[in-house]
């Protein structure tokens, strides 16, 4: 009894931490609208806490363009 949860236990931590492919879609928009929006997506292979960081991180405002990023 004691192994079998031991490697249930395992077998659920070992899941927790999978890599995985996340599609981070950043949404540029123009407020003057010279430039029509634009969509971008990047793929990233890893644990969804680093990715969700490093594509919210991609999210910017300069000028009149915003780019925001979220993961799908």
């Amino acid at each position: 009894m004691k192994n079998l949860l031991l490697i249930s236990g395992f077998l659920i931590l070992s899941l927790a931490s999978c890599k995985k492919d996340y599609v981070c879609e950043c949404t540029i928009t123009d407020k003057d609208e010279v430039i029509p929006d634009q969509i971008k997506t990047v793929t990233y292979n890893g644990k969804k806490d680093d990715v969700e960081g490093t594509c919210t991180a991609m999210s910017k405002k300069e000028d009149n363009i915003i780019t925001t990023c979220i993961v799908k």
